[in-house]
């Protein structure tokens, strides 16, 4: 693993050459997706030292995964509209698979709902499989920021860095987040992981929701990315709300003596000589 991590680190330092042709460009990312994929999923492994997390998240990374000249179509929709799909997050791979489940086929609930019929049933095979160890299921809206090679692979390791106890980390997402709007959408995906640091990522994704707002006839257009980022940050305001209320006790009850009242005597009661005014 340690050789693995020197391999894709020293990778990551080579540049496109320039000038290049589109196709080059869009070669040279690809590759730098798969080389940090790799160097994510050995990191996860190994559990190094605070340091080596604050590498994953450095602003020079996430602008060659992303292509920064890219226009993103974001258009906001219904939520009885919008499609998701679910994902397999990997939270810590063990990087070992037995030969049984390597012969297996995955089948995602995916590729059982666009079919008419279920194809389980005319199966011969051994159905009785059992999910990914150390991994999870989560939906996501489709959208082209969702759709990234790597949005899978940020999401893990997003969950998986905010269950650590050091803090670097976020402050080099924090400075990564700086215009780029992919990486804000996955951590908008990771809201409740990443719900005690939002105090901090709450001023570069404001930023973030500046720099995408398109113009349209002098005024600005909001799209489906604002709208997870503003439920992001309300989400820190009301959690900082809820930690800074303090329960009120009620005041004791104090013990209370009802006055004795002397009115008209009642029908079918003695009459007291208390009750006769001479």
């Amino acid at each position: 693993m340690k050789r693995a991590c020197g391999v894709c680190a020293a990778s990551r330092d080579k540049a496109c050459p320039r000038p290049a042709a589109p196709e080059l460009k869009e070669a040279y990312r690809q590759f730098q997706v798969a080389n940090y994929k790799c160097l994510c999923a050995a990191i996860l492994i190994m559990r190094p030292e605070a340091k080596f997390y604050q590498f994953l998240f450095r602003r020079n990374v996430w602008e060659k995964l992303f292509d920064c000249e890219q226009q993103w179509k974001l258009p906001l929709k219904m939520t009885w509209s919008q499609q998701k799909t679910i994902h397999t997050v990997v939270d810590s791979p063990t990087g070992r698979t037995s030969a049984t489940s390597a012969s297996r086929t995955t089948r995602t609930r995916m590729f059982l709902r666009t079919l008419s019929e279920n194809p389980l049933q005319f199966d011969l095979m051994d159905t009785d499989e059992e999910p990914p160890e150390n991994s999870h299921e989560i939906e996501l809206v489709d959208n082209e920021l969702n759709s990234q090679e790597c949005a899978d692979t940020v999401i893990g390791l997003l969950q998986h860095a905010s269950s650590l106890h050091h803090t670097g980390w976020v402050t080099a997402l924090a400075e990564g987040l700086a215009g780029s709007a992919p990486l804000a959408q996955m951590v908008c995906n990771c809201r409740e992981a990443l719900k005690p640091h939002a105090g901090v990522l709450r001023g570069p994704l404001i930023e973030v929701m500046a720099t995408t707002a398109r113009e349209d006839n002098g005024r600005k257009l909001v799209n489906s990315l604002h709208v997870d980022i503003v439920s992001f940050d309300r989400l820190q305001v009301l959690g900082s709300v809820f930690a800074k209320a303090e329960p009120r006790n009620p005041p004791p009850l104090e013990r209370y003596t009802r006055p004795a009242t002397i009115g008209p005597p009642k029908l079918g009661h003695r009459v007291s000589n208390k009750h006769v005014h001479r």
